[in-house]
Formats: C-alpha cells, structure tokens, sequence
C-alpha cells in the first residue's frame, strides 16, 4: 500500500508533466490546416478559454499567451471555430474557468 503522500507527491509529478503550448488559431484552406497567429485578438483568447474550459482542457495564462496541453491541430481547428462561432459561444457555458 502507498502512504497518502506518495500518493500526493505522485499526483503533483504527473500534473508537473504535462507540457503546455502556445494556442495559435487554426484554419482550414481546401484540405490544409494554417496557422493564423494573426487573429489571436483578447477576445478570441478570451473565447477560446471558455472553449477549453467547456471541455475540461487543461490550460495556463503566461503574460499574454495562452497556453494549452492539447497539440491535435484538428481538435485545435475545432476549438478555434467554436471560439469564432456566436452561436456556439451563446449556447455553451462551462462548468469552471481558471481564474
């Protein structure tokens, strides 16, 4: 049996893993997924945390940057048009947001 703070220490070792990106908004061309850094504004990162949020995404805030743990680029495309979508955005609350 693992004491209970190993167990704990364990824990925050697994949490400390995770390594995190910057989101940079995704696009799709025809059949081809780019990269648009450009249309990073406050409120599509503002958008884009509740997103993640509403999917129990892991994410952090450094400065300005928002970083994510998620590297899939079609899930990142999904995310980003969720983010741009009013619709969307209007219909979907997340259970938590960081602060």
């Amino acid at each position: 049996m693992i004491p209970r703070t190993g167990i704990a220490i364990l824990l925050i070792g697994l949490w400390s893993c995770t390594s995190f990106s910057e989101f940079i908004p995704v696009l799709r061309v025809g059949d081809e997924l780019i990269d648009r850094p450009e249309l990073m504004s406050d409120s599509l990162r503002a958008n884009v945390v509740l997103v993640l949020s509403y999917y129990n995404e892991d994410w952090k805030m450094e400065g300005e940057r928002l970083l994510v743990s998620q590297t899939d680029r079609e899930l990142l495309w999904n995310y980003t048009m969720k983010a741009m979508d009013r619709t969307w955005m209007a219909t979907h609350t997340p259970t938590q947001t960081k602060p």
